[in-house]
């Protein structure tokens, strides 16, 4: 009945609008809706006036009407306007339909309407969204701008798709009913010329979008209060499963994280920050929480490093007390690791000790608490003061180009990232996620670790990302549907025989992150298990992810509906995050299809660096009135907005005065080669007489070095991108994300050559 109400209130738009009309639509949806506008003063109050944004439901018109000062009319699509019960009442109404192909006669109708300079409305998608991202745009868009005497003013609405009147699936609308009134935002920007390329006005969107989403964030509680505000709900539902197959609900995980509280309070009363030395596990998710929960700052350690890295960290972050298990400690020794040196002269908390603390008679008491007790009561007693731009946690950068960096990140860039990821992911009831990446890793932390306990997704405990049979074991046992993994993991999988198809047969998603998608990796794996990959992209700065390819929306008869995927990108940046390419010398901005660094703007990016202003200060810049993060990442963005990674401009050797990208390096060297389980890596190491050499460390290979260099010697590879010399070692330095430790590999080459000299 609603809907139909909205047809006829759209109809008579096409005749006029007054305050009437608009005190009749608040009546309509102000019950259920809230409107917030943002720089709204960016509308002309005059003149010819095309507004051009995002399509995210059914019911749009009504709060542009409700956002604008001046009278819109709007454009509607064929398929709607032929509708023979409406059509008569549009046709009367003035409303100017248009087909995919956008015909001439309705394209002129809208170009005199514009040139009487009245205001029109148009979605360059030409439809709904089916996921929450901006679609690409329909050429009509741009005929009808250049041909009239219009400015174009971009808009960006949210807070509207998984509503009713979206085309999100009705799981979804329920697991985000958060409020009693919905809230609506809708940002303007400033105004165009009628000749600017949809592809701008697109960017420009994004741009917007990144200044809503961070009012947004007014709105989102810290991760801890959103966690628990929702675990309340749901006491009996399966929030966790360790990786020893003990369940938790969200009943006993609110009783351990409030346990653990206590623990906290009296164990850290004076420190500010917590270092965490854990797993993916309960623990690891139970401990971070707690911490959080309190206002402590948490710091995962990441314990693939060497001992002398991580005390490094520890002093650098202050931290002087860790929390740990004897368990994992001891697995870790196990390894080699000299668990001594980081532990010595810090206070060192072992789970298992406290968790005997907690006897049945506290337990029992605490278990009446939480199932009696308001989560607003269970707050006030439990948790300490948090606010969106306090310190929520510091991970430390991977360090694969040198000394890790100390990434602090608030509660508000967690908390927008996943918002962010949310809208993305559109939450199953069924779903259920792999926790296998580390909780030092900003991924394994914010995505499947925090996102999964904020949105309701059942997690999975995986502690071990390259045990491939484990992993294997667990997404068939738990019936795991969506698996983020890296590259390097994912090759793991697939070349493990005892990884079958079956036990990936429950996977909806698979995504990829944290490096390169290598080609024959994504190609084995869907031929493996049939089930496509999908690439993303991200940054510890950014908690972390920026951007990110998903499933193609498609209709009954196999017609690509949304494209959402383009291989050998990374995908379109997340809803409230802006990308665009500059030149790394002069900064300038550089057009769509052009190589360049890559710029990132979005509420997730982080605070700065931990006592590092001159750092934080060197990656930062300001443009269009946003604050962006320099990735140094060489990359291209298409006409579409998809983002592709062309290299790390790190990874780039000076030889004679030119500059030789390393990656491209291995590519052409892997292609000439055609073994796919070789792993090889190009080393820039410095050179007197020409500035640098390049060193290749190769692995796995059934080739002898000497066939290796026959084989680049016959190649198209020119002279200069050839490898001074090539070395074979056991394994390639691997960091425990799965990425390439290129530090370590250049001071694995060093001492080798090192050696080699001294030898002779």
């Amino acid at each position: 009945m609603l809907a139909f109400l909205g047809i006829l209130i759209l109809a008579a738009v096409g005749k006029s609008q007054n305050n009437g009309l608009k005190r009749f639509l608040r009546f309509l949806f102000g019950w259920k809706y809230e409107l917030i506008c943002i720089d709204r003063h960016n509308i002309p109050s005059e003149g010819g006036l095309l507004l051009a944004g995002n399509h995210q439901s059914f019911i749009d018109w009504a709060f542009i009407i409700l956002a604008m000062q001046r009278p819109v009319r709007f454009v509607i699509a064929e398929q709607y306007y032929q509708f023979w019960l409406f059509k008569p009442i549009f046709k009367w109404a003035g409303l100017v339909p248009i087909s995919i192909k956008s015909s001439k006669k309705a394209i002129s109708k809208v170009q005199r309407t514009l040139n009487k300079g009245e205001a029109i409305a148009i979605f360059p998608e030409g439809q709904l969204t089916r996921n929450g991202q901006l679609g690409s745009f329909k050429r009509g868009f741009e005929v009808i701008a250049r041909s009239s005497d219009c400015h174009i003013v971009p808009f960006y609405l949210h807070g509207l798709w998984g509503s009713f009147f979206s085309h999100c699936y009705s799981d979804f609308r329920t697991n985000s009913k958060n409020q009693l009134k919905r809230k609506i935002y809708i940002g303007f920007g400033q105004p165009m010329l009628n000749n600017s390329s949809s592809s701008l006005v697109k960017q420009k969107i994004n741009q917007i979008s990144t200044l809503v989403v961070q009012r947004v964030t007014n709105d989102l509680k810290p991760t801890p209060i959103a966690w628990i505000t929702k675990a309340k709900r749901q006491l009996t539902k399966t929030s966790l499963v360790n990786f020893d197959d003990k369940k938790f609900k969200n009943s006993k995980l609110i009783i351990a994280v409030l346990l653990f509280t206590e623990f906290i309070k009296e164990l850290d009363t004076n420190n500010k920050r917590i270092g965490i030395l854990l797993p993916s596990s309960s623990g690891s998710a139970i401990t971070n929480l707690a911490g959080m929960a309190l206002g402590k700052t948490v710091v995962n350690l990441n314990y693939t490093s060497p001992p002398e890295t991580i005390k490094q960290c520890l002093v650098s972050a202050e931290v002087r007390t860790i929390y740990t298990s004897s368990v994992f400690l001891e697995k870790l020794r196990q390894r080699g690791f000299d668990t001594e040196k980081v532990l010595v002269g810090v206070n060192t908390v072992i789970l298992e000790d406290l968790s005997k603390r907690a006897d049945k008679k506290k337990l029992l008491k605490m278990a009446i608490k939480v199932f009696i007790t308001p989560a607003r009561s269970l707050i006030e007693e439990y948790f300490g003061s948090v606010d969106m731009n306090d310190e929520a946690a510091i991970l430390f950068s991977s360090g694969s180009e040198g000394t890790p960096k100390g990434v602090v990140l608030t509660h508000r860039n967690i908390a927008a990232n996943i918002h962010q990821i949310s809208l993305l992911l559109a939450q199953k009831k069924s779903d259920c996620i792999l926790n296998s990446l580390p909780p030092f890793h900003a991924f394994g932390l914010t995505v499947t670790t925090l996102a999964a306990l904020v949105e309701g997704i059942t997690q999975v405990c995986a502690p071990d990302p390259t045990d491939a049979q484990a992993v294997g074991n667990y997404v068939e046992k738990n019936r795991v549907t969506i698996l983020f993994a890296t590259s390097t993991f994912a090759n793991l999988y697939t070349r493990n025989p005892k990884v079958t198809p079956t036990q990936f047969e429950t996977l909806r998603l698979v995504v990829l992150g944290a490096e390169k998608l290598r080609e024959e990796v994504r190609i084995r794996f869907e031929s493996k298990f049939n089930k496509k990959m999908y690439e993303g992209f991200g940054t510890t700065e950014s908690a972390p992810v920026i951007s990110v390819n998903l499933p193609d929306q498609v209709s009954k008869n196999d017609d690509i509906v949304q494209k959402n995927n383009v291989y050998g990108s990374v995908g379109l940046p997340v809803p409230g995050t802006a990308c665009i390419i500059v030149d790394p010398e002069t900064e300038e901005e550089l057009p769509f299809g052009e190589a360049g660094l890559l710029l990132v703007s979005g509420p997730q990016l982080m605070k700065g660096y931990l006592n590092m202003p001159d750092k934080t200060k060197s990656v930062t810049v300001k443009k269009h009135g946003l604050s962006w993060y320099k990735t140094g990442d060489k990359a291209i963005i298409n006409s579409e907005g998809f983002v592709k990674i062309v290299d790390r401009y790190s990874r780039f050797a000076k030889i004679g005065g030119e500059m030789v990208s390393l990656t491209m390096l291995e590519d052409n060297i892997l292609k000439a080669i055609g073994n796919t389980e070789l792993e090889l890596l190009a080393v820039a190491l410095p050179d007197t007489n020409k500035g640098e050499i390049i060193i290749l460390l190769i692995s796995n290979s059934s080739l002898s070095i000497d066939d290796i260099n026959k084989i680049i010697n016959l190649s198209e590879l020119p002279r200069l991108y050839r490898p001074k010399k090539i070395i074979e070692v056991e394994t390639i330095p691997k960091l425990g994300s799965g990425k390439i430790d290129f530090g370590a590999a250049k001071h694995l080459t060093q001492s080798i050559l090192e050696n080699i000299d001294n030898n002779y």
